[in-house]
């Protein structure tokens, strides 16, 4: 039974346009015929529920069962009382946000449901919101292509000299880069807590760095005061 209806959704999300697919991941539907400063209460759903025009609608849902039945009037009774796929707006912040979600009933008792899309609604234009599958491959996809391009440009600009080992020869900062590198730290300025306790870290890891190289001289001073004693005692 879940099966099948994971396979309905998957084919619903995709609708016929032309001989083709389109993925409704990338449709935006807007109805000009209602402002959106009157998208409150119960117009919020009669504006989604446009079979003929908006492609997110399922004319076979509950919602339009319930209004052919009721004479045009969406009566939570009656829709509450079918199960099926049906439509509910789930959070509003009137008129300008709103969100759709269509799900599954089980049974008239509250809460017996099962999401399957959600859809946002902002002063009347509807999208279909992605599911988190999509959202971490976009993220992880943009991430991966930046540190991709990071290393290209580093490998580009190495060089190996037996001396001095590998070395990044890399080009002069873009002077538009750079001035608009600092409008960004005007603009966001960092916490003077933590760039506090960062520039005492820093300070901190400074001072063992130098105790470290004190400590290192201090040895080899002492390896050639020891080594010149010898030398003379063979003498």
């Amino acid at each position: 039974f879940f099966a099948a209806d994971n396979l309905l959704v998957a084919l619903d999300s995709t609708m016929a346009a032309g001989g083709g697919r389109v993925d409704l991941a990338h449709v935006q539907w807007y109805d000009p015929r209602l402002p959106p400063s009157e998208l409150v209460g119960p117009r919020v759903l009669e504006y989604f529920s446009q079979p003929d025009s908006n492609p997110f609608y399922d004319r076979t849902c509950n919602n339009q069962r319930t209004l052919q039945q009721t004479s045009g009037v969406l009566d939570p009774k009656v829709l509450h009382s079918l199960k099926g796929f049906e439509y509910a707006v789930v959070h509003s912040q009137e008129p300008h946000l709103h969100l759709l979600q269509r799900q599954y009933r089980f049974s008239d008792k509250e809460g017996a449901v099962a999401p399957f899309n959600v859809y946002y609604m902002v002063r009347g234009n509807v999208f279909l919101s992605p599911d988190v599958a999509s959202v971490l491959n976009a993220r992880l996809t943009t991430a991966l292509h930046h540190i991709q391009s990071a290393f290209d440009t580093a490998a580009g600009h190495t060089r190996f000299e037996p001396a001095r080992g590998h070395t990044w020869d890399l080009p002069p900062a873009d002077p538009v880069d750079a001035a608009y590198r600092e409008q960004l730290k005007k603009k966001f300025r960092p916490n003077p807590f933590s760039s506090g306790r960062k520039d005492a870290t820093q300070q901190r890891a400074r001072h063992l760095r130098v105790e470290a190289l004190l400590a290192s001289t201090r040895a080899e001073v002492q390896q050639q005061q020891h080594a010149q004693q010898q030398q003379q005692q063979q003498q």
